[in-house]
């Protein structure tokens, strides 16, 4: 009885998207794993080239070309794999940790496996237009428009762009927290990104994939 209740109380504090935008205090520390410092790992040519397809797109898209946002699911939870982009100069501007979707398997699970069904609870890859700024359940928070039909059931899933406080600051060996779906940040990391993306002229670009 007692595994019960904890595990309903886990699933509770967890609840890492948002589906209302009604305002809320925002939720205690549920990271209960004890950091462990790690070093960053260098953005790469990878995402490089990721940030030169990216720009093609926004230009078609009527996006910015300026900024973007990239996010690797490829790299372990505990590293930088949250990236605030600029697309002329091709390089990281910021870099933090995001917590990925746990698809119903737990809430310090690796696996990251994609889903565009309602209620999947499972992270979707895509591109994705950088929405409206609101304040939620978990402090302040970006609707995210899903582009293609991997992710093309963002919007109604209420998968959006979040902080929390389970998310820590700074690279760790050891898991992170899951959400359900929305890519979650750091409450630090969220204020960098508000600061980049309500000073764009034109909506920025979100890139999930791994």
């Amino acid at each position: 009885m007692k595994r019960l209740l904890f595990s309903i109380l886990v699933t509770t504090l967890f609840s890492a998207c948002q589906k209302r935008a009604d305002q809320s205090e925002g939720t205690q520390s549920v990271d209960m794993v004890k950091p462990v410092e790690a070093k960053s790992i260098e953005p790469g040519v990878e995402l490089e080239q990721k940030a030169v397809e990216l720009l093609e797109f926004a230009s078609q898209k009527g996006q910015s070309t300026q900024t973007a946002i990239l996010i690797d699911l490829s790299r372990h939870s505990g590293q930088n794999r949250f990236f605030i982009w600029d697309l002329q100069a091709n390089k990281a501007l910021h870099e933090g940790l995001v917590a990925h979707g746990h698809c119903k398997s737990g809430f310090y699970d690796e696996t990251v496996t994609f889903s565009n069904t309602v209620n999947s609870t499972c992270s979707s890859e895509g591109k994705y237009s950088i929405g409206e700024r609101y304040l939620g359940q978990y402090g302040e928070a970006y609707k995210l428009h899903g582009l293609e039909e991997s992710n093309s059931a963002a919007f109604e899933r209420f998968i959006v762009m979040h902080g929390h406080d389970c998310v820590p600051d700074k690279p760790r060996s050891a898991s992170i927290c899951n959400s359900e779906g929305c890519p979650t940040l750091s409450p630090a990391m969220m204020k960098t990104a508000i600061e980049v993306i309500d000073k764009s002229e034109k909506p920025m670009l979100m890139w999930i994939f791994k």
